[in-house]
């Protein structure tokens, strides 16, 4: 690593000749001020003796202080080029192999897992045969969503397991990566409050408040053993945050490597939202809510064919009531969406899921309103090959007629919303993941609408290319690697040498040249 090893010796060679003349003035200045001072004093009395002295002698202290500022301004500018250069060398120095602990946190489950990079790296792994994964627990609201309480109770426990297996197998621990339904505050480990029907509260302290949890359930010697942080304060630095499609979206650039160079993904479930890479790196936007796309507004008139029925304004989980993209293609938009083209199908349907107790049950424990749990049962009877599909109901020709129609105008809805987001950022990829795709992935019927839909409107001649996968195994992974993503750890640490460079720090995408089609899968 080539630093700069005598700041001193280069700044004297390189001095600027206005500080250099200035000196120079200020010298004859003073001479000049001294010997006016000391002849004429012996001669004459009054103003005449003193006055030009001191004239001179001003026009010393005005010359060493131009003087002065002119050598700061430039030793400045000098030490902040050669700072540039020490965070260029420090952040390309290989972070070497390490375990690195990963959660998904979302509104009714969480996954928790242990991540192995086994090579050196300079950035996020280029390979994924540089990467390991270990034990994966994962917990579930008792209750509809997690509540606050219940939430980091569950972490702190699952976090517990993996803590305590990395003890047994003398395993040090880099990091705890957390992926949250919503934006972050990174600079402050603090939950930003962008959506509701989440457990954490508006700013919630989340780094300090695990790390203080963890502090207290855990012992200090196990936490110096695994993580090498005894003291709370120290642990909280290793608690990164970030939204939980951001993750997904990170992962993919290790899994996906190296023909994905730009990207989206998208996660839709209760909520809408995708994150983004350009020429590989993850993109974060100016005040870190790069990609929430599910806030946009959606007026299709009437391109929807809806028999002279018309949706209804929704509250989306933003708090805004309209036409958002999250508020009418989410799981409880898929189910208002079902109602409206069609109030007595939907009600047989429904009727139909509710006679088998299993899935009553299910469905009980994690709804949060009427139209979330249509969905979450329309979602079921789309879905190719599950339980509900095969039942007589919705077998029925008139049954199995509204499901047609009911997919070709969630798919038509659905496009918009990503095909605008597409034709603005004009990327080879889009990656789907989150319960609906996850469910409707299989759907032929509801994926060749979607490409059809995407195709028809986007500007583009070549439509990026779809792909589909589970959030439950991106967004751990993803935030696991959070330590390893030079971008987002400049954003935790602004002050910090290992910050990008420059042409790093640009958050403009460069045009990746095109590349094969991927085949769907995960």
């Amino acid at each position: 690593m080539d630093l700069p090893t005598n700041l001193a010796s280069q700044l004297d060679q390189v001095k600027p000749d206005t500080a250099r003349r200035l000196v120079v003035l200020t010298f004859v200045s003073i001479t000049i001020a001294v010997g006016w001072i000391v002849a004429v004093s012996q001669v004459v009395k009054g103003p005449i003796a003193w006055a030009p002295g001191l004239a001179f002698g001003a026009l010393a202290a005005i010359s060493l202080a131009m003087a002065t500022i002119q050598a700061m301004t430039f030793t400045q500018k000098v030490v902040t080029s050669e700072v540039v250069k020490i965070q260029d060398a420090v952040g390309r120095i290989p972070k070497p192999a390490a375990y690195h602990i990963g959660c998904r946190i979302g509104r009714r489950r969480l996954e928790c897992g242990l991540l192995e990079v086994t090579a050196p790296t300079q950035g996020l792994p280029d390979d994924i045969r540089k990467v390991r994964f270990h034990e994966v627990e994962h917990r579930n609201a008792k209750q509809g969503g997690f509540q606050h309480a219940e939430l980091y109770e569950a972490l702190v426990d699952t976090l517990m397991t993996q803590i305590k297996r990395a003890d047994n197998q003398r395993t040090r621990i880099e990091c705890i990566g957390l992926a949250l339904p919503g934006g972050v505050h990174p600079e402050r480990g603090e939950f930003a409050d962008a959506v509701h029907r989440v457990a954490f509260k508006a700013n919630d302290k989340v780094s300090i408040q695990l790390a203080n949890r963890l502090r207290n359930a855990c012992d200090k010697e196990v936490l110096e053993r695994v993580f090498g942080a005894q003291g709370s304060d120290k642990l909280t630095s290793i608690i990164h945050l970030d939204n939980d499609a951001r993750c997904a979206a990170r992962w993919l650039i290790t899994e996906r490597a190296p023909t994905w160079r730009d990207f989206a993904c998208v996660f839709a479930g209760q909520g809408i939202g995708s994150g983004l890479v350009f020429d590989r790196r993850t993109f974060y936007g100016a005040s870190f809510r790069a990609g929430e796309v599910g806030h946009v507004n959606l007026n299709l008139g009437h391109d929807l064919n809806l028999n002279g029925k018309d949706i209804q304004p929704r509250k989306c989980s933003c708090g805004t009531t309209g036409y958002h993209f999250e508020s009418l293609a989410s799981i409880g938009g898929l189910g208002h969406l079902a109602g409206v083209m069609g109030a007595s199908e939907l009600k047989m349907i429904r009727t139909a899921y509710y006679n088998e107790p299993s899935r009553a049950q299910k469905l009980k424990v994690s709804m949060f309103d009427q139209a979330d749990a249509d969905g979450i049962i329309m979602l079921n009877a789309l879905e190719a090959g599950s339980e509900m599909s095969r039942d007589d109901v919705v077998a029925k020709p008139e049954i199995s007629d509204y499901l047609s129609r009911v997919t070709e105008q969630y798919a038509k809805l659905f496009s918009v919303g990503l095909t605008a987001l597409l034709d603005a950022l004009d990327v080879n990829h889009v990656a789907l993941c989150g319960t609906i795709p996850e469910h409707l992935q299989g759907n032929r019927d509801f994926t060749q609408a979607l490409r059809e839909g995407v195709a028809r409107a986007s500007m583009s001649d070549q439509p990026a290319a779809f792909s589909f996968g589970s959030m439950r195994q991106w967004g751990w992974r993803g935030a696991a690697m959070l330590s390893r993503d030079r971008g987002y750890m400049a954003r935790r640490f602004p002050n910090s040498l290992a910050s990008p460079t420059p042409e790093e720090q640009s958050d403009v995408a460069r045009q990746a040249s095109p590349t094969q089609t991927e085949p769907r899968g995960t």
